[in-house]
């Protein structure tokens, strides 16, 4: 029994042993198989910012004509600053007539109820109507200015696009006429400026009445 003791003993021993060395070989083997399925995941891939890049420069040359032939037709929709500059003299003559009326009520011992009511309602009517040139000019100000804030995006993105496309192609090689799109930023930045500079010189002028 002593000697059946110590044999098992000894079996069980190298049993342990065994399985402890394989653990071991187990345990150093499985970084070096983790970095290489990591090595293997993480090698080289098709260029998504290739195909990005591509995909990117046909909607440029697809969306920009057709966001300038938005963009005028959004600034033809907006009230038209030279009506406005066309009215202003009359309305600052009406409003010089009413100083002067103001000026001979206030020197008027038999002021009459009729006369007060009829002072009151053409200074509420030059009020409204000024009221309601200035509110169409800040309207049109506001969207020139958020068009403009857009239109200064889209160059950068489109710079970003050039930028990109340059590193990854040849630019001549079947790519759109990049500087034909650049002339539409431009044209659609001008076309901005253009209708901006009247609406704020007849801000400028409703404010000085």
């Amino acid at each position: 029994m002593t000697w059946f003791k110590q044999h098992m003993h000894r079996q069980v021993d190298k049993s342990f042993l065994i399985t402890i060395c394989a653990l071991c070989i187990v345990i150093l083997l499985f970084p070096a198989t983790l970095i290489a399925e990591e090595t293997k995941s993480t090698g080289p891939q098709p260029s998504s910012e290739q195909k990005l890049s591509l995909i990117e420069i046909y909607t440029w040359s697809n969306s920009l004509p057709k966001d300038l032939i938005d963009l005028r037709n959004d600034i033809d929709s907006l009230a038209d600053p030279s009506s406005f500059e066309k009215e202003l003299p009359t309305i600052t003559k009406l409003i010089e007539g009413l100083e002067w009326e103001a000026t001979t009520l206030k020197s008027n011992p038999n002021l009459t109820f009729h006369e007060i009511s009829s002072f009151e309602s053409k200074l509420i009517r030059i009020g409204t109507r000024l009221t309601s040139l200035s509110t169409s000019i800040n309207t049109n100000i506001k969207h020139l200015e958020t068009w403009y804030k857009d239109w200064l995006v889209k160059e950068k993105k489109f710079q970003a696009t050039v930028e990109l496309a340059d590193r990854e192609f040849e630019l001549e090689d079947a790519l759109p006429d990049f500087n034909a799109l650049a002339e539409i930023l431009i044209s659609g930045k001008l076309l901005i400026e253009e209708h901006l500079k009247p609406n704020l010189l007849a801000g400028h002028q409703i404010g000085k009445i």
